[in-house]
Parts: C-alpha cells; structure tokens; sequence
C-alpha cells in the first residue's frame, strides 16, 4: 500500500512533514507518494544509507533525481544547523533533509531549524 493509495481509500488530510526510514526501499516509497508530494509539499527527512541503496541496484542520485523534479533540494547536518546542498556528495550523514526553498511554507519551518543557505 502507497502513501497516495491509503490517503485515497482514507481521505487523510495531506501531511506536512514525512519522517522516511525504510532501509532502502527510500526511492519505492517516495514513487508511492508522489502525488502527496506534488500536491501537499510536505518537508522530508530521509535517512539513505548509501551501502544498501547500491546494494538493490540503485544510490542515492535517484532519490535526489526524484525530489529534485518536484522542487526539494537537500540539506544536511554540519556543526548543528542544516546546510543546503544539491548533490549526495555535498550531504553529510545519513538523514537529509529535503526542503522546497521557492515555498514560503518550507523557509518559515526550515528556519526554525536553522538552515543555512536560505535566503
């Protein structure tokens, strides 16, 4: 079952913040909840554990790709604030942050987490 499957059969409100650790399968629930996401854009923080992406045959490129259509760029954990990124390599750890930084919405909540690169 999708997010947008059980939003539909649910009638769930659209969320505004998604919490997404799934070991791996990151880019099979985000394609599962793309028009929640197209629709609602909720903050994201994922954790993608690089080892196990490229262990089902994908890195983590494809969920950048994915989110990155829908206007999220990534941030990152450095020294206790989070830092705007574009690339996987420019990201440290495993939780990213993913943020919307055109939308109002996301700067107003993003700022209240101290992230750094938004203007």
């Amino acid at each position: 079952l999708t997010l947008d499957g059980w939003r539909g059969e649910t009638g769930a409100p659209g969320p505004d913040f998604i919490k997404l650790d799934v070991e791996g399968a990151e880019l099979a629930a985000l394609r599962g909840a793309r028009e929640t996401l197209a629709s609602f854009a909720p903050l994201l923080l994922v954790e993608i554990k690089e080892a196990i992406c490229r262990a089902l045959g994908q890195g983590p490129h494809a969920i950048y790709d994915f989110l990155g259509e829908l206007g999220y760029r990534p941030a990152g954990l450095h020294r206790g604030r989070w830092r705007l990124g574009r690339e996987p390599g420019e990201i440290l750890g495993r939780n990213v942050l993913f943020l919307n930084p055109d939308l109002t919405s996301h700067r107003e909540r993003a700022a209240r987490a101290r992230v750094r690169g938004l203007s």
